[in-house]
This record gives structure tokens, C-alpha cells and sequence, in this order.
């Protein structure tokens, strides 16, 4: 079978029990980017999903230990495995340090009322923000393939 990793929904935890359990051997993990084609027929698929706000709110708060901070000791870089090795190294990047750190204070709710703002411009920077904090943008839409579930 098929797991299609969809980020900050709990993949993680899903790939280290089928590691515990040695499921890996019979599966392929799909983790960024999605591996599945309209064309496929047969396969068997897993997918995790999560609360919209949940995932958000993870994304947010993974950034916050991802990225450097202004004040960060640890070194600059991405290091060997940067997801393993988070207490060592931190992404230096200045767009994200500057909203993240600075304009949202590290705080999801300040950007999630940018979000809702009905000034287009805020709005605006806020999507841009996330998408660049998801890294990929993904949405759960673009990791199934499909360009709206509609």
C-alpha cells in the first residue's frame, strides 16, 4: 500500500509505528510531495488527515522551533537531518524570521486574524506567510493530486 504523508497531520507518528511494527516493508511513504496518479489502479492508500486548526496551529508551532529566531544560539544552517536535529540547528530564513519572530510575535492567533482580515493586502501577506511556513503550501488537495475536491 500507499501512505500519503499529508504534513503537520500526525505522519510522523504513523511512520514510526509502522516502523515498530514493520509494516515499512510493505508500504511506500509518500512524505513531501505526493506519489499518487490519477492513472493507478489497484492500490491500496492510507492517508491522515486532521483538524484544519489543529494542522495550523501545528505548522505554526513547528516553524517556531524550525526556524531561527533572532536571539537563536544555535547554529545557523540546516545541518546532516535538520528534522532530528532540531536543538543544534535552525533555518536561517529572513522573510519567516521577520513575520514569524517579529510581526506575529510568535503567537498563531495574531496570523489567524490576518487571515480572516477583509483588508486584501493583509490577507494577502498572511496566505503568503503560510505557504511559505508549510514550506510546499500543501494543501491536502495538491497531496492527493487533485487541484479541488469540488
Amino acid at each position: 500500500f500507499i501512505f500519503q504523508h499529508i504534513g503537520k497531520a500526525g505522519g510522523g507518528s504513523i511512520d514510526a509505528w509502522m516502523a515498530e511494527h514493520d509494516v515499512m516493508n510493505h508500504s511506500k511513504t509518500c512524505h513531501p510531495f505526493s506519489c499518487l496518479d490519477p492513472s493507478m489502479t489497484g492500490e491500496h492508500v492510507l492517508i491522515n488527515i486532521r483538524d484544519p486548526v489543529d494542522r495550523f496551529v501545528s505548522a505554526f508551532d513547528w516553524a517556531r522551533v524550525r526556524y531561527c529566531a533572532p536571539s537563536d544560539t544555535r547554529q545557523h544552517g540546516r545541518g546532516k537531518f535538520p528534522w532530528y536535529s532540531h536543538d543544534k540547528y535552525c533555518e536561517e530564513d529572513q522573510a519567516i524570521k521577520q513575520n514569524l519572530f517579529l510581526k506575529y510575535h510568535q503567537d498563531a492567533n495574531l496570523l489567524a486574524a490576518e487571515l480572516c482580515s477583509k483588508n486584501a493586502k493583509v490577507k494577502k501577506s498572511a496566505l503568503k506567510f503560510l505557504h511559505d511556513v508549510l514550506r510546499h503550501g500543501y494543501t491536502v488537495q495538491s497531496r492527493l493530486g487533485a487541484k479541488s475536491l469540488s
